[in-house]
Parts: C-alpha cells; structure tokens; sequence
C-alpha cells in the first residue's frame, strides 16, 4: 500500500515535470505574478503601452505599432531583448540586458510629467497631440550613416521613420520627437539636423542629401538596387541568438539578410564586411564556429550559433 502510494506519487510528478518543460518549449511562458498583470504606460513618454496578461503573454505597444513576447522565469523575452522586471511601489520597471535601458511603467496613463501644462492635464492620454514643426525641421532627412534610414518630418508634428523597408510612426511634442516608445531631442546643425535618443543614448545625424558612403565608390548611391554583396561562406545560414528564444538571424548567400525578433520580420544586407539591419551597422566577425555582431550605434554585442536556443538555466 505504502509502495503504491510512492509510486503515484513519483508518477504525478513526472508528469508535472514534462507538462511544465513542454510548455517552456512551446510557449516559453509562464503565470505572471498577480503585481505584473494588467496594463502599464510608460512613465517617460505618451506612446508606449505594455500589457500582461495572467498567462504569461506580453505585447507592446510603441507609437501605434504592436510586438508580442512573454514573461519567463523572471524574465521578459520582447523583440529579441530579455529584460528583468521588479516591482517598484505601486508600479514596475524592466531592465533590457542587451541595451542597458530601464523602462519605468505605471497603471495610469502617461500626462507629460506634470498635471498642468497643454491638453488633458498635460498629456496625450490615447490622443494624437502634437505641436507644429519649426520649418527648418520639415521635409525628409536621410541618416548620415548608412543607407537604410529616412525620416519624414510634417508641418503639423507628424512624423514616419522608415528603417530597411519597415516604417513606424511618431509625433513631435514640446521640442521632442517621441517616435517607437523613445524621446529624443532635435536640434539644427548647421543645414543638417541631430537627434539625441535619451533612453539609448544614440546620437543620429540627418541631411537632406542620400547617403552615400562617405566617398564615390563605398557607399550605395540612392536607388533600392544591388546595395548588398556575397558574405564569407562562415557567415551564410540560420543563426539563432544565445541570450534568448525569440531571435533569428538568416545571412543569405547573396547578401540578403533576415532577422526574426518575437514574431516580427526585418530586413537588411551585408555590404563590404559590415550588415546594415534597421537603421543600423553592426560588424560581423567570426567566433569558432558561431559569430558575433557589434551594433555600432548602440554598442550591443550579439553572439548567434548555429543550434535552436534552450534554457540553460
């Protein structure tokens, strides 16, 4: 009797087990703690909202664009970016490990720092305010470092953002752009203008002119057209990320690069030894048989191998 008792008991447990571990393969989400449900604003700026949910599921929304990831020991795995999560008083903060970007969030929807100044008590609260532009910002701006980024600025604070074919939009409010979840200074140099990115740290330089590369002969001259060349046979293949399961990279024989975060799709290219993927140059080197991209603009560092991602802890 004892003896069957055992058993049963190693027998239910076993089960838990493997239930739990194919979830974690499937799904790679578990139960939230009941103080990081629900609905959250970003306490820097108007267009960022997140939402989790009691199993685990997780989307973002920055400036009318929607990403989904998931909640996971501990962790949050978005857009190919884990990001711890603690409890801050009455609200939560994350953390990105890859961009070092700490992310305050609260229940209430964000009003502009104050309870005073401009519409709705300072904020845009779900509305779509925005000032109008001075004219030496309007037009479009092409990024000064690489081919695969053009803003567009209009009269009336509106603003697209187009990166390797993807375009997000954001407004200009109070002397700040707040475009993908992010405030960014603007200021005019000389006839170009700079961004100033104050979650990344990032600096961007805009000019009327396509880019070009710097000289006549490295650089991808306007026009959409042979803008890429044939990577090292070490860099070709599907790549998976080894800090997290929501990230995969293809590098395709012809230069044609893809790049799968939490569900969504961007493209890009490999041109003279470096790849060129939403808006920014990351080099490529080889690490034993896996690689290693360094995003110049941001400084992160991304080791990718071969073999589908698993949880080591």
């Amino acid at each position: 009797m004892q003896l069957n008792r055992i058993i049963t008991i190693l027998a239910v447990g076993i089960l838990m087990t493997v239930s739990i571990f194919a979830q974690g393969n499937q799904g790679r989400s578990e139960t939230a703690p009941d103080w990081a449900r629900g609905t959250w604003y970003w306490a820097n700026g108007p267009d960022r909202t997140m939402t989790i949910d009691r199993n685990g599921r997780i989307s973002l929304n920055t400036a009318g664009q929607t990403t989904y990831g998931n909640y996971w020991r501990g962790k949050i795995y978005l857009d190919g970016n884990s990001s711890t999560i603690t409890k801050v008083g009455n609200n939560i903060r994350t953390y990105n490990e890859s961009t070092g970007e700490s992310s305050d969030y609260s229940k209430s929807q964000w009003n502009g720092g104050n309870n005073n100044g401009g519409n709705n008590n300072g904020g845009w609260n779900g509305g779509n305010n925005a000032d109008r532009t001075p004219s030496w910002m309007q037009g479009t701006w092409y990024w000064k470092n690489g081919p695969d980024r053009a803003m567009t600025i209009g009269s009336d604070g509106r603003i697209s953002l187009n990166t390797a074919g993807q375009t997000t939009y954001g407004r200009y409010w109070r002397n700040k752009i707040y475009i993908d979840g992010n405030p960014s200074t603007i200021t005019q140099v000389g006839n170009n203008i700079r961004t100033y990115n104050e979650n990344t740290g990032e600096s961007s330089d805009y000019t009327r002119s396509k880019w070009s590369g710097g000289n006549n002969n490295g650089g991808w001259n306007g026009g959409n057209n042979n803008r890429r060349e044939t990577p090292p046979d070490w860099a070709r293949g599907t790549w998976y990320w080894k800090n997290g399961p929501d990230r995969k990279m293809i590098v395709g024989t012809d230069g044609r690069i893809t790049l799968y975060t939490a569900g969504q799709t961007t493209y890009g290219n490999f041109w003279k030894g470096k790849i060129y993927l939403d808006g920014n140059s990351s080099t490529l080197t080889k690490i034993g048989n896996n690689i290693r991209t360094y995003n110049e603009t941001t400084g992160e560092s991304s080791d990718y191998t071969k073999s589908i991602w698993r949880n080591r802890n």
